[in-house]
């Protein structure tokens, strides 16, 4: 400040000895270069930071001196210098008023040594103690030199950025002012607009410099005192803003959106100083109240009325046309705003809005255009296949087909709009479909005369072909596999089954060559799908159809047939061609021949015998002796044996005389006493084992869940064990 009043006095002082005439004109030397005070200050500032860091280095020095000097202070002894310096009198002093002894005078010597030795010290640690301190004071003294600078730097800078403002706001550092304004903060955003665009047109356009403070919401102002006041009342603008919401009915902000309405423009034109925001139900508006009372009015001025038609139909797309243009064109040309929004089914409603006049005019238009493209409605039978065709791929064909038609059709009636093509819901599945067109009446003629070319194109492409009932089956196959392959036999090919005639099969295509290859291969898995059947009986059909029946079931695959049963499980079905069905007839008649199943009821108690004996057991005699298979299930208590149909007869024969007696083998059963049955068995069986030891050829069986005894083989050995036993069992008693 002082070097600004300098600067200020010089030039007040040169001015006015200039304009009285105290130097004279012929002996004025020649003027002296205008005295530049920013450029001063910057070399004093220069000169200052120099300084500054000269005399941080230098306290760096000496602190990095001071650190070392504190490093290397010298240790003192335990004991202050006074206690050494009286406990070396003392020792002098024994020593020399004393006869002592050599060895003990040594001892005093050393002691006076090392006392010495500490006063040393003590002094060495004196004199460290001087250097710290001077050390520790020039340290200082840089310190305060290098705060001074610091605070001569701060004054300098400061003075220099007044300087510069004055000159980059036009006018002289003591003119400049600074003035804050607070702001409310959530106007600060709005008041500093984007990028702070309206801070830096303040700035531009009054000459001053605006600095802004979010954190405490507030602007700073500097420069001249008529400036900053201009600039202030454009700051308050924002800062003294008032927000104020208005609501209005949806069809006046309706009106006002739409872009055909120019009034909300022109609010907006008449009222610049206000920043006017349309919502859903309201407006919000931000600005000085007088002005935001202004736009109120205005908007209560604004007179619009609402009108509703009903559409139904194609009505509606007659109205909005491609893309909107019909509907957007009503709307410009009327000055309203049109909206169409659904209500049930194909109904929707027409909604305008905007001043009476226009609406009632843009509503009479509507009801021109409805009346010259009225829809309506007719249908054309078609074949299924045609129906099959057009709707393929997810219908793109009959979008394919109806863009066709539209496209011919508006060529010659471009006001008449499009085609649309349907198929009707049938009664039944054996009514063909109908193909239904709707479009205006205008259009119908052409387009009806279109569709029904294009049918009886497709049918002269459809063929039919007729096949048994039952390889109905075959051609369509396991979930459509075989008729999908038909299908994809030539390019755009349609097979289908025909609903009316269950004896035949609907070919589509407009290439004759992939129909006649169709028709081939229909004629092939007719061929190759004959059937015959053998007779089977119920109990080898788990045999034939399980692991043991594998091989079989290869070969007949292998001659191109395929098994199955008869719905009643009595007839092994056979299907492939008449040759191949001949020959797997003959492998399974032999495969069904050499394994014949019978089954042998077995009493559960019985059932341990068949097993007794191991490799001997009667099972392993009968598949030995019958050449058979014999096994047992205890699901159903029977004995299964497989083999030849004579075989398995003499070896379930074999197995009834075994269990039951016949034919020179006899069975003896009798009860004996719960106590009794263990002397009759022995421990582990012994006295059985010995008896059938004795009788050769004899089986005694005693059942563990009850006390009925059971000898079997030959009669006269039987009857001889059966005395044997009773006897053993009435000694036993006795």
């Amino acid at each position: 400040n002082k070097l600004i009043k300098h600067w200020q006095r010089t030039t007040t002082n040169m001015t006015t000895m200039s304009s009285n005439g105290d130097l004279p004109q012929a002996q004025a030397p020649a003027e002296p270069a205008p005295f530049d005070l920013g450029a001063k200050l910057s070399q004093r500032l220069r000169e200052h930071t120099a300084t500054r860091d000269r005399t941080q280095r230098r306290m760096e020095t000496e602190a990095g001196q001071l650190q070392n000097l504190t490093k290397a202070a010298p240790k003192r002894p335990r004991e202050s210098k006074t206690v050494l310096e009286q406990k070396a009198k003392r020792l002098e002093r024994d020593r020399t008023t004393r006869s002592l002894p050599l060895a003990q005078e040594k001892a005093i010597l050393r002691q006076i040594d090392a006392a010495k030795k500490g006063i040393r010290q003590h002094d060495q640690g004196d004199k460290h103690q001087i250097l710290l301190r001077r050390k520790k004071a020039e340290v200082e003294a840089s310190r305060a030199a290098l705060r001074t600078i610091n605070v001569t730097l701060s004054e300098i800078e400061t003075a220099l950025s007044k300087v510069e403002l004055g000159k980059k706001l036009g006018c002289l550092p003591s003119e400049v002012i600074c003035r804050d304004i607070s702001c409310p903060m959530n106007k600060m955003n709005w008041a500093m607009g984007k990028n702070s665009e309206n801070v830096k047109e303040i700035e531009d356009s009054v000459g001053v410099e605006i600095d802004v403070d979010k954190m405490r919401a507030k602007f700073t102002v500097r420069g001249s005192q008529v400036r900053v006041d201009e600039a202030v009342l454009r700051l308050e603008k924002f800062t003294k803003a008032v927000d104020e919401e208005l609501r209005a009915s949806s069809d006046v902000i309706s009106y006002l959106l739409s872009q055909q309405s120019s009034v909300l423009n022109k609010i907006k034109e008449n009222n610049p100083e206000v920043v006017i925001d349309l919502l859903a139900t309201r407006f919000k508006m931000r600005g000085h109240p007088d002005k935001i009372q202004k736009v109120k009015d205005d908007i209560g001025g604004v007179q619009v009325f609402s009108k509703t038609r009903l559409l139904v139909g194609r009505e509606t797309s007659h109205v909005v046309g491609k893309t909107g243009g019909t509907l957007h064109a009503f709307s410009e040309k009327y000055g309203v705003v049109m909206d169409v929004s659904k209500k049930d089914g194909d109904k929707t409603t027409l909604r305008v809005i905007g001043p009476s006049e226009n609406v009632d005019a843009a509503l009479a238009e509507v009801d021109k255009l409805l009346v010259e493209n009225e829809e309506i409605e007719e249908s054309i039978v078609v074949d299924p296949l045609l129906k099959s065709e057009l709707l393929n791929n997810s219908g793109a064909n009959i979008k394919e087909f109806q863009r066709s038609v539209s496209s011919a059709v508006e060529a010659g009636h471009p006001e008449a709009g499009g085609v649309l093509l349907s198929f009707g819901r049938n009664g039944s599945k054996e009514e063909n479909p109908t193909l239904i067109l709707k479009c205006s009446r205008c259009a119908m003629d052409r387009a009806k005369s279109l569709v029904t070319k294009k049918v009886e194109q497709f049918e002269s492409n459809v063929i039919s072909i007729d096949v048994p009932e039952e390889m109905i089956s075959a051609i369509i196959g396991k979930g459509g596999a075989v008729i999908g392959d038909l299908r994809h036999e030539g390019k755009g090919a349609v097979v289908e089954t025909d609903a009316n005639n269950k004896g035949a099969i609907k070919v589509y295509s407009s290439d004759s060559t992939t129909r006649d290859a169709i028709r081939q291969k229909i004629d092939q898995i007719i061929a190759e799908n004959q059937t015959g059947s053998i007779p089977i009986e119920k109990g080898i059909i788990g045999f034939l159809l399980g692991d043991p029946g594998k091989d079989m079931r290869n070969a007949c695959s292998e001659l191109g047939c395929t098994l199955n049963m008869s719905t009643d499980d009595t007839e092994l079905v056979i299907k492939g061609t008449n040759e191949k069905i001949k020959q797997a007839s003959e492998l399974l008649k032999d495969f069904l021949a050499k394994n014949f199943i019978a089954e042998l009821d077995v009493a559960s108690d019985e059932q341990p015998l068949l097993f007794m004996g191991g490799s001997d057991s009667i099972l392993h005699q009968v598949e030995n002796k019958h050449n058979v298979k014999a096994s047992f299930r205890k699901s159903k208590n029977v004995l299964e044996a497989r083999g030849e149909a004579g075989k398995v007869s003499a070896a379930l024969d074999d197995i009834k005389c075994f269990l039951n007696g016949g034919d020179g083998v006899a069975v003896c059963k009798f009860k004996v006493d719960d106590k009794a049955k263990g002397g009759v068995i022995g421990r582990g069986g012994s006295n059985i084992a010995k008896l059938e030891d004795e009788f050769k050829g004899i089986l005694i069986h005693v059942p563990k869940d009850n006390n009925t005894i059971s000898i079997r083989g030959p009669e006269d050995l039987v009857e001889k064990c059966r005395i044997r036993l009773i006897t053993a069992i009435a000694t036993a008693r006795v």
